[in-house]
């Protein structure tokens, strides 16, 4: 007996109707959809190099164990490792609909991660991209700042960094990003007595765009890049307002080169009440 034919393979009969398209598929999902590809495709490319420079490491060593030492191979691939925790992280949000910002810690599985985890991770990611720019990086996080919960702002240093180094990529290389951790204060202390988180994300690369707004970096679509599609800001700016705070790039006040004035990315959020990390950050308390 002849197997009906699939109406999805055949063409349109006559007085039939074609098939719509999934009334579903809205802007918003095609902009969430977006939005996950690009925070996938920086954590998917610092897993590569790192899982690559690994095996490398592993192949070159010779039988005296000469070359790049076990603790530096380690590294790498615990590098790779929570780069991948924070894909599944992503993707796991993703498929819970649109009632949650993308990169929602309210969303998460994994455990939740400090500002102090989540700064150092973010700088080891992009590690050896910045090796072969020659750019060096640092991390400098004030010890009473380390042990905070970084809630949602995962991907916003990762967005961070990545900039601050492409930026120097694209004014020649060779140059220096360093990203700041510390307590700070309330943009308005009189009215919010609650203790604030400052991050500073600092380069000496080309400085943010001339003849523009200041703010207008943020807004989906923007970019200075060749290939870009102008969403790691708008992605960090959503992220950050979730958490309650600012974020702004400006010129570093400390360079007077016009050809790179390098940049200046402040994040501002308060500081989650004690135990919070438990509730934002994943299903339970760390171990």
């Amino acid at each position: 007996m002849k197997k009906p034919q699939n109406p999805a393979k055949r063409g349109v009969g006559p007085g039939e109707t074609p098939a719509q398209p999934d009334a579903t598929r809205t802007p918003i999902h095609v902009e969430q959809l977006e939005r996950l590809a690009h925070e996938l495709n920086n954590l998917l490319d610092g897993s590569i190099r790192n899982v690559g420079l690994a095996r490398r490491a592993i192949e070159d060593r010779g039988p005296g164990g000469a070359g790049e030492g076990l603790d530096d191979i380690k590294r790498r691939l615990d590098t790779a490792t929570f780069a991948l925790e924070r894909m599944a992280d992503l993707v796991h949000a993703s498929m819970q609909g649109g009632s949650q910002p993308l990169g929602s810690p309210l969303l998460n599985q994994a455990p939740p991660i400090t500002i102090g985890e989540a700064a150092s991770h973010a700088v080891e990611v992009v590690r050896p991209e910045a090796q072969e720019h020659r750019v060096a990086l640092a991390v400098e996080i004030d010890e009473a700042a380390f042990g905070i919960p970084a809630g949602p702002l995962y991907p916003v240093l990762l967005n961070g960094v990545r900039n601050a180094l492409e930026a120097i990529g694209r004014s020649g290389g060779i140059g220096r990003v360093v990203v700041q951790v510390r307590r700070g204060q309330a943009p308005d202390p009189a009215k919010d007595a609650r203790r604030w988180v400052e991050i500073d994300i600092i380069d000496d690369g080309e400085g943010p765009p001339q003849g523009r707004p200041a703010d207008a970096v943020f807004e989906a679509g923007f970019t200075t890049k060749e290939t870009g599609g102008g969403l790691g800001l708008a992605v960090s700016r959503d992220l950050v307002k979730q958490a309650g705070g600012t974020i702004e790039l400006r010129r570093r006040p400390d360079r007077h080169d016009s050809r790179r004035p390098g940049a200046v990315l402040r994040i501002r959020y308060p500081e989650s009440k004690a135990g919070m990390d438990q509730v934002v950050g994943g299903p339970g308390p760390r171990s």
